[in-house]
């Protein structure tokens, strides 16, 4: 019993998800590419001897959690609309396989997003679509709104050939173009380390009122810190994180860079932290020692954001 109603409680709030998420992808439903998801599985097949064994299957934001149990919730802060999905055996043989899932998120950045939860830094790169890699067992990328994973039942030292065919057979059907989402260069400081970065699409930091973001790893005068935007919505995102270290009785204090007063503070959970806010923005340096380690990123940071705003 304590299962089922495990099982329902999760089925209760992807629904709830559903329904949030319901306004924003009634305005998508007149895109045609995100209409036709399953239309972006090659078929009936991606190479020599590699057929579907079945029908394509596809699920929305209240059925996903049937088939992803345990990460649906993780794809509903990045515009979920549709997945579409199949499997590939080869000669006939079951044992021999690829499953390949096909997102239509919320926008390229979205889709970004999602792709830049699994990767990792060092991962091993494909040229396929806007940005791809491979681990032996799973190839994923990404291109327009669309996330692609790729999934074989082989051993790694014969998985990457047909990973990698399936791969650009899915990819020459995408729609768009390889460019990445524009919001990437607020982040492209001296040091950082691309396959770090990650979009977050809710609470960035694990901080609700840090609504979404970038964040990335920083290698600078030989320490690694992270640096990080928010995009703050229209909020007083600043102004919130500032009440927040008072009632944890944190103290602050103010630095004067370049751009104007930073403020700087131990914070709770990331240590030494370097903080200031630009237009739309608030641009941030983390796991600092000392206000110095983080001023030139932060600098940086703030060049980047400029006057745009969002």
């Amino acid at each position: 019993m304590d299962m089922m109603m495990t099982s329902l409680s999760k089925r209760l709030r992807i629904a709830v998800r559903a329904l949030a998420w319901g306004f924003l992808l009634a305005g998508c439903a007149s895109n045609g590419a995100l209409r036709d998801v399953a239309g972006v599985l090659p078929s009936p097949g991606f190479g020599d001897g590699w057929a579907m064994d079945d029908t394509i299957r596809e699920y929305g934001p209240d059925t996903v959690f049937d088939y992803i149990d345990g990460e649906a919730e993780l794809y509903f802060p990045y515009g979920f609309e549709t997945l579409a999905t199949t499997t590939y055996v080869h000669d006939g043989n079951a044992d021999d396989a690829v499953t390949a899932d096909v997102y239509a998120m919320g926008s390229v950045l979205d889709a970004f997003g999602i792709y830049s939860n699994y990767r990792y830094s060092g991962a091993d790169h494909v040229d396929v679509a806007t940005e791809g890699f491979c681990d032996g067992y799973q190839l994923m990328l990404y291109q327009d709104r669309y996330f692609v994973r790729l999934s074989a039942s082989g051993k790694p030292e014969t998985n990457r050939a047909p990973l990698e065919a399936c791969a650009k057979a899915v990819a020459a059907r995408l729609p768009g173009d390889a460019t990445p989402p524009a919001e990437l260069a607020l982040i492209g400081v001296k040091g950082l380390d691309p396959d770090s970065v990650r979009y977050v699409g809710e609470s960035l930091l694990g901080y609700k009122f840090f609504p979404r973001g970038l964040i990335g790893e920083v290698a600078r005068d030989g320490a690694t810190v992270r640096a990080f935007v928010v995009f703050t919505d229209g909020a007083d995102c600043l102004g919130q994180y500032l009440a927040y270290l008072k009632e944890e009785g944190v103290a602050t204090s103010l630095i004067t860079l370049a751009p104007g007063d930073a403020v700087a503070a131990k914070d709770p959970l990331y240590k030494g932290v370097l903080v200031i806010e630009k237009g739309a923005y608030v641009a941030g340096v983390i796991g600092i020692e000392d206000p110095s380690q983080g001023a030139d990123s932060l600098e940086e940071l703030v060049a980047r954001l400029g006057s745009q705003a969002r």
